[in-house]
């Protein structure tokens, strides 16, 4: 099954893109590690993962029809 990635703010220039879809790696460490070697200029950048809305750890499992997004850092004020 198909997952939906989405960029947000300097990563769509990091990556020349907004989204694509990409089969299930399974986790979010697996998910990284085949991200950053899809987008090598994402290995230096610094990020925040989402899955399904919420921020994801490197240990979850991905589930099916799962949306990821990536986010740069933010502050608030």
């Amino acid at each position: 099954m198909k997952i939906e990635i989405n960029f947000y703010g300097q990563l769509t220039d990091k990556t020349g893109c907004s989204s694509f879809l990409m089969d299930n790696p399974g986790t979010i460490a697996d998910f990284k590690k085949l991200v950053i070697e899809q987008y090598p200029n994402l290995s230096n950048a610094k990020f925040t993962i989402a899955l399904n809305n919420k921020i994801a750890l490197d240990n979850e499992v991905i589930p099916e029809n799962a949306k990821l997004a990536l986010m740069p850092p933010f502050s608030g004020g």
